[in-house]
Formats: C-alpha cells, sequence, structure tokens
C-alpha cells in the first residue's frame, strides 16, 4: 500500500533502460511510495541524448527534462521530508538540485553499491604508512572509520547512504545521518538465479565483455577509445586457441550498454545479451578484465582470468585496477599477446582463494548480517522501521 504524502524522485542524467528500470526499484518501490524519474540527459548531456534516447524505458511516470525549471516545478510540489535518490554526477547544475533539496527537507539518497577494488595513487602516506598499519593493527580500517567519523564534513548534501560492502564506508557518501546497509544490485540478480536450476549445455568459458572497443559513449565525450580497433580481433585469436587447446568453448556475455547491433564485433561468435548471472553459473571459467561483473563470479565461486594485452599493460589505470582485483582474488593475469604459449586453465578454486572470495563479497558486494531480500526492500523497510523523515 503506497504511503500517503510519501514520495520519491528518482533523477539520473544517462540512458534510462528497461534495465535501469529494475535496478533502481520503481516497481518495489512503487509499492509504498509515488514514485517519479526525471531524466536530466536532454538538458545536460543533449548530444548523448539524442544519439541514445530510443534505449529509454518509458512508463507513465517517466520524464526528459530539457530545463531546470521543470526540475523546480517537481521538487517544489513535494511534501516536506519526500526521497529524492540521486544518480547525478558532479557539476553545476547536478549542485543546484542537491542545494534545493536540502534547503526544502528534501531527503538527498546516494547509492554506493556494487564497487570495485580501488587503490589511492600517487600518496606517500598510501605507500609507507598504510601497509604497516595493516599489519600492525587488524581492525585498521575499522579504527581509521571511527576516527574519521569524528571529523564532520562541512556542506554535506546527502542525508541517507546505501551501501553494499564493508569497503564503502570509505567513500564520503557513507558519512550520512541515515545509513543503510545493504547489497550491489548484482546481488538482487544472484538471488533470483541461486535456487533455479540451468542447464546451459556442456562445460564452456565466459567472457565477460567489458565494451572497450565499442564505447559510444566516448564517441559523444570526445576521450579516446580505450583500446585500438584489433582489439577484438585479438581476443577472437586467443578464444580459438582455448578451443583448439582444450577442447572447451568459449561463450561471450554482452555488456549492457554496448550497441551490438549497430557493430559485431566478434565476427564467428554469438553474443549473449541480458543472461549474464547464469551464464557465470553455468560456466567453468571466467574471463575478464576489470568489470564490476567479476562480482558474479566470486558469488558464484568461479575461477576467473584476467586477461590484458600489450596495450592494455601500458595504460595505468587499466594496470592499477587489474592489480588491484589480482590481490583481493588471487586471479591470474594473463597477458594474451605473449602468455598464449603456456596456458594454465585451474577449474578448482584452493582454499585460499576460497577465503579471498568470501573476504571481496563481504567488502565489495554484501554488507554481512543484512537480509536476503531484494534492495529496495531493504531500502523501504528501513525508512519504515526507523521513522526516516
Amino acid at each position: 500500500m503506497i504511503i500517503q504524502n510519501r514520495h520519491i524522485v528518482i533523477i539520473c542524467e544517462l540512458v534510462f533502460t528497461k534495465r535501469d528500470y529494475g535496478r533502481a526499484g520503481v516497481e518495489i518501490l512503487s509499492q509504498y511510495y509515488n514514485v517519479r524519474v526525471l531524466n536530466l540527459s536532454p538538458l545536460i548531456r543533449l548530444s548523448y541524448h539524442e544519439l541514445r534516447r530510443e534505449e529509454n524505458f518509458t512508463f507513465k511516470d517517466y520524464y526528459e527534462i530539457g530545463d531546470i525549471s521543470e526540475v523546480y516545478d517537481t521538487l517544489v510540489s513535494l511534501p516536506s521530508g519526500s526521497i529524492v535518490i540521486d544518480y547525478m554526477f558532479e557539476g553545476n547544475i547536478q549542485t543546484q538540485i542537491r542545494r534545493y533539496c536540502r534547503a526544502n527537507q528534501i531527503l538527498l539518497t546516494k547509492v554506493s553499491v556494487g564497487t570495485t577494488p580501488v587503490r589511492l595513487k600517487g600518496s606517500i602516506i598510501n605507500t609507507l604508512v598504510v601497509p604497516p598499519a595493516k599489519y600492525l593493527f587488524r581492525n585498521y580500517y575499522s579504527l581509521r572509520c571511527k576516527i574519521r567519523d569524528l571529523i564532520p564534513i562541512p556542506n554535506a548534501l546527502h542525508d541517507i547512504s546505501i551501501w553494499s560492502g564493508n569497503t564503502c564506508k570509505y567513500s564520503h557518501y557513507w558519512r550520512t545521518p541515515y545509513r543503510i546497509p545493504a547489497h550491489s544490485f548484482d546481488y538482487d540478480l544472484y538471488l533470483r538465479y541461486r535456487e533455479s536450476v540451468d542447464n546451459l549445455g556442456s562445460p564452456y568459458v565466459i567472457f565477460l565483455d567489458q565494451n572497450l572497443g565499442l564505447n559510444h559513449d566516448r564517441i559523444i565525450t570526445g576521450t579516446k577509445p580505450v583500446v585500438s580497433s584489433d582489439y577484438y580481433q585479438r581476443l577472437e585469436a586467443f578464444f580459438d586457441l582455448i578451443e583448439n587447446d582444450f577442447g572447451i568453448p568459449v561463450k561471450i556475455a554482452g555488456h549492457p550498454k554496448a550497441r551490438y547491433n549497430h557493430q559485431h564485433p566478434l565476427r564467428f561468435r554469438e553474443i549473449i545479451n541480458d543472461d549474464t548471472p547464469r551464464l557465470v553459473k553455468s560456466s567453468s571459467l571466467v574471463l575478464a578484465h576489470y568489470t564490476t561483473s567479476i562480482s558474479f563470479a566470486v558469488l558464484w565461486r568461479k575461477p576467473i582470468i584476467l586477461m590484458t594485452t600489450d596495450e592494455m599493460i601500458n595504460k595505468n589505470f587499466i594496470r592499477r585496477a587489474m592489480g588491484i582485483i589480482h590481490e583481493e582474488l588471487n586471479a591470474q593475469i594473463l597477458n594474451i599477446d605473449q602468455d598464449t604459449h603456456s596456458l594454465p586453465l585451474s577449474l578448482m578454486l584452493n582454499r585460499k582463494e576460497l577465503s579471498l572470495y568470501e573476504k571481496y563479497q563481504s567488502n565489495h558486494i554484501k554488507v554481512p548480517g543484512t537480509p536476503d531480500i531484494p534492495l529496495w526492500e531493504i531500502f523501504s523497510n528501513t525508512l519504515t522501521s526507523q521513522s526516516i523523515h
């Protein structure tokens, strides 16, 4: 039953697909609240909006915003204690909207779920102080958070934070008056398929495409592609090697934002869309770079090989991203341009790796002790039980 005079406005600024509709919990939240979605892409990213607007999932309470006054018209109509779920990036318009919410007692909520491991770069303290501190104090991070919480953040704009793992607590978004521990969007899908009996055929290897070679968003932003044009050719040659030498097929899990209908990158292979959880669950081995979908391999306890190339090794952010995943999961990094002559395909996790997977799950995917129910059910239940207003 919808709670009288309780409203939730979801504000985003990118394409709002059917997948985003599900991840944002519109159907669940609509059982308890009056829910509207405001998409600011016509206002903030017009060229992006015009290129991808056909991908938006429209419904009765979905609105595309072309003028900032339309946002204020919506917000001014909200009663005090209403909630705005903030999927915006940083910028002048976004800051204005956040400050308006703050000034008018509209509860601003930040969703910080499904994080990936990060390492601070260029910090002497992080290099020289953190490792021995972690060694000397087992509860180093917990102690650090407790000390940091004593220092207030000036002009904090968010009132509520939703987080999905212990490391989310290190984000400044976590330091809000109301904190809701939960899990990632991927864990919701894991719950959906956890008990299902899937028969996807004989054993296979699954590659989690990361859309590195077909990232149309980079065309809009004017940034250079992450990889060169022959990236997919090198992948295809590597997949052929696996199939020829080990007799196990390689399947491709499509990236949700890739536009394969405009350009098919792998000429001789089927790309399977919208089924990544089940594909990983039934696989024998997961190939990836540094995608957040690695969480499915962690949840299903599948061995992982992190693939890189000569080109990717020379990109600092890729090297760092893969390096920290390697450290946290003991996942092997394999240069498909150099190391294919001695390809180790281990299909079993050892005891150490299982322990690392459990730790990764607690740190990045699901806060230990939280209920195994959908994320937005946890959110709604917490708002009701704690009388957040």
